[in-house]
């Protein structure tokens, strides 16, 4: 007679590749830690054969419905936007510490509910799903402090504008007014800011009303921006 195994963590099946061309597992936590407007934030660690096995992660999932492959592509292609634009960005800054990088998001789908997420009832939102998508990252909390350095309307929690503020505005005039990337959050270490995916408003809406503001946002934020010497000749609204 077979008995179906309980597991006491969310499990995983192996992911997308990372750069490095591997892909790992997940277990995590079977309550989130953290929620924002679309996720829910869960606690985990990285498994498989890999040189990244025992790392910290977080699994992001998704709040209002089951996750799919499209949902997750659509997260990395926000990322690849970020990547491109960094990278142009951190040619013309000369400093490490102020350089930026993206931490790569990579997709998989949920092999295992742990019994904990049975347990305690939610009071709100869903119970996740078997087979559903989710995100697997890097938990930067590792390498640093975890902050919020500019909000998802612009606005500053620095006392004075950083590199990040010229890289708000880099965005906008490097695409040629299409995107507007800000929401910047993560780690600053003594070789750059390590960020995860930001929130991107752009001309035409395309990241979906939840979080992307449009056209409308884009002047709002620029309300609220001050430029330095690095973003000062840039096209604004």
């Amino acid at each position: 007679m077979s008995l179906r195994l309980l597991h006491l963590q969310n499990e995983t099946k192996a992911s997308c590749p990372d750069l490095r061309g591997q892909g790992y597992r997940a277990s995590f936590q079977t309550h989130s830690a953290a929620k924002g407007p679309r996720k829910k934030i869960y606690h985990g660690q990285l498994e498989g054969d890999g040189p990244r096995k025992g790392e910290r992660a977080v699994v992001k999932v998704f709040r209002d419905r089951p996750g799919t492959a499209a949902m997750c592509d659509a997260e990395i292609d926000k990322h690849r936007l970020a990547q491109k634009l960094a990278h142009r960005f951190n040619k013309l800054v000369s400093e490490p510490r102020v350089k930026i990088s993206f931490t790569l998001p990579l997709k998989t789908t949920v092999e295992s509910v742990g019994v904990g997420q049975y347990l305690k009832r939610h009071r709100q939102g869903r119970h996740l799903d078997r087979m559903e998508w989710v995100l697997m990252e890097e938990n930067l909390t590792r390498q640093g402090e975890y902050r919020v350095f500019l909000g998802k309307s612009g606005e500053s929690l620095e006392r004075s504008p950083t590199s990040l503020d010229a890289f708000l505005h880099f965005t906008y005039h490097e695409s040629g007014r299409k995107f507007l990337l800000c929401g910047f959050q993560g780690v600053q270490t003594e070789t750059g800011y390590i960020l995860t995916t930001p929130c991107i408003h752009s001309e035409d809406s395309a990241f979906g009303t939840v979080t992307d503001g449009g056209p409308a946002m884009m002047r709002r934020v620029f309300e609220q921006h001050v430029c330095n010497n690095l973003c000062y000749s840039y096209e604004r609204p």
